[in-house]
């Protein structure tokens, strides 16, 4: 008997799944979608929509985009426009950001959840502890890594005969302020000193590199993040228009009122004309029986003459009470 009740009770676990009572298994988010433009998994990104490992990530093709890491408090990655991105939880408790496409900037300081945070372009393994960096995807095979604060160890991709990744590759230390480049044909390239911090807030904004080496602007803007600052105008000022912020250009006013288009102004009425007028519509009234059921004969003409020739003079010879209707032939 229990043999066959065991048997009874494989065949309905079998079952379960054919039957839809089998529910996928929980994957707990990993980040969470913050501000701009994107997609999760191919679907439009929402604000605070979850993000599971391994979902691709991608931003606008005009605007930047946002989301946070849920075991980082404060933690920010940024996407620019056009940028593709996915996260994978290695073992080791290691994360990877795999960058697919574009440019990110990724802000983890001071994060202690992860044992290692890798940035893995094609070319290139950014590897951090705590820090705030930008990754460029240059090219199919080449990638620009820009220090804002803190330290990276980047190491170059090279693939071995066998498939694998040679363990022994360069690599390079990197602290504030430097930049470095890295190919699958040329390698590492040499240590830079940035003048200026990186920005990828738009589409169109000349390359890491060429930002970062161009002539010193001001204090060369390491304090200042224009995605940052873009992204958080989007969440505090919609438009009035449209009930959406408006991506394209986050720093204008909302939209003002349309001033009205002046009227060209009316001829002036010809009062004698006017007069006349009034004065055929008020013997109209005079003779209708209305005014003869006008309250037995008391009624106010002028109350009447109000009620039923709105915003047309009153002239006086028809002011005053109205005795009655007129007397039959």
């Amino acid at each position: 008997m229990l043999h066959r009740h065991h048997r009874l009770l494989r065949l309905i676990l079998a079952f379960l799944p054919i039957l839809g009572f089998a529910a996928d298994p929980v994957v707990a988010p990993i980040g969470t979608w913050t501000a701009g433009d994107g997609t999760i998994g191919g679907a439009a990104a929402t604000a605070n929509a979850a993000i599971v490992p391994d979902a691709p990530l991608a931003s606008g093709a005009k605007t930047p985009a946002e989301f946070s890491l849920a075991t980082i408090p404060n933690s920010k990655i940024t996407l620019g426009p056009g940028t593709a991105l996915s996260l994978h939880q290695d073992d080791g408790n290691v994360l990877v950001i795999v960058l697919t496409q574009g440019d990110v900037q990724v802000d983890v300081q001071g994060q202690k959840a992860y044992s290692a945070i890798i940035v893995r372009g094609e070319a290139a393994d950014v590897k951090i502890t705590g820090t705030l960096f930008v990754v460029e995807r240059v090219r199919h095979d080449e990638n620009y890594v820009a220090m804002v604060e803190g330290r990276a160890h980047i190491k170059l991709r090279r693939q071995l005969a066998n498939g694998l990744f040679d363990p022994d590759a360069p690599s390079v230390d990197l602290i504030a302020h430097q930049g470095v480049d890295a190919s699958k044909e040329n390698g590492l390239g040499a240590i830079e000193t940035l003048n200026n911090r990186p920005q990828i807030s738009s589409a169109d904004h000349d390359s890491i590199r060429t930002q970062g080496l161009a002539d010193e602007v001001g204090d060369g803007g390491w304090g200042h993040d224009d995605a940052g600052n873009l992204l958080a105008n989007l969440a505090t000022t919609p438009s009035l228009n449209h009930g959406t912020p408006d991506l394209t250009n986050p720093t204008v006013n909302p939209a003002a009122p349309e001033t009205p288009t002046p009227e060209t102004p009316a001829p002036e009425l010809n009062v004698l004309e006017t007069a006349n007028v009034t004065t055929d519509i008020i013997n109209d009234i005079l003779d209708n029986n209305t005014i003869q059921n006008f309250g037995g004969g008391t009624g106010n003409t002028s109350e009447i003459v109000h009620n039923s020739t709105i915003g047309a003079p009153v002239h006086p010879p028809v002011l005053g009470n109205y005795p009655g209707p007129p007397p039959g032939p």
